[in-house]
């Protein structure tokens, strides 16, 4: 009986990974086309450079990692009028950003009796997503319009309605001019967790009063631990 569970396990595992891939990307290549291409329980491995994209999980369960770390591959969105990276179609539990340093986003744009109002210039998370970020880097993002013109929520990132895990990263010098200059955890059922994290010198201090490293709207919540939340 003991040999027949062992031999089962071991076709399960095997049924499991089986359809399992690695796509790898090299500067000049698309992320986002690694990410069409790949399905479900697929890793998306960047190679070190600086991508000038921005990209969706659509759905998917993904590992997006780098190959060599965040000091060396960037994720640079200062050509697009947007997030950098978007989780809004209920990526379930297992999808992960892992090792980037993700710049100049702006955030998504929804209409508002302003103009536009931006969420999340480097992650945008929505749709009961669960998203883990790993040691990823993410700074100077988010955009001053200068009033309630076209103003930014969640410089850094957002999470509507989602679960999102920040390990190891480090969330700085990023704004909103509306809340959240690091982050904002908005809408109910939001939760997101700081896990060994420094979140310094962000700034948001105009609509809703300072909230620069941690924001929280609308029944959202957070959970920080080991962590730094400073200046």
């Amino acid at each position: 009986m003991i040999r027949t569970l062992a031999a089962v396990a071991l076709s399960l595992l095997a049924t499991s990974t089986a359809f399992a891939a690695d796509f790898h990307v090299t500067p000049g290549q698309s992320i986002q086309a690694a990410i069409d291409a790949a399905v479900s329980g697929d890793r998306i491995l960047v190679h070190p450079g600086t991508y000038q994209q921005v990209f969706e999980f659509k759905g998917k369960r993904l590992e997006v990692r780098s190959t060599d770390g965040a000091e060396v591959t960037i994720l640079d969105g200062s050509n697009f009028a947007t997030s950098i990276v978007r989780c809004d179609q209920g990526e379930p539990l297992g999808t992960v950003l892992a090792g980037f340093t993700l710049t100049n986003g702006r955030g998504r744009g929804f209409p508002s009796s302003y103009g536009l109002d931006y969420y999340g210039g480097a992650v945008f998370a929505a749709g009961g997503t669960r998203l883990t970020i790993e040691d990823c880097r993410i700074v100077h993002n988010g955009w001053n319009s200068g009033g309630f013109n076209n103003c930014t929520f969640a410089g850094g990132v957002y999470c509507g309605e989602s679960q999102i895990t920040l390990r190891r990263c480090v969330i700085a010098d990023n704004f909103a001019w509306a809340c959240g200059g690091g982050t904002l955890s908005n809408g109910t059922g939001a939760v997101m967790t700081f896990d060994r994290c420094t979140v310094v010198s962000n700034v948001s201090t105009n609509f809703f009063g300072p909230q620069g490293g941690i924001g929280m709207a609308n029944d959202g919540d957070v959970v920080v631990r080991d962590s730094i939340v400073w200046a």
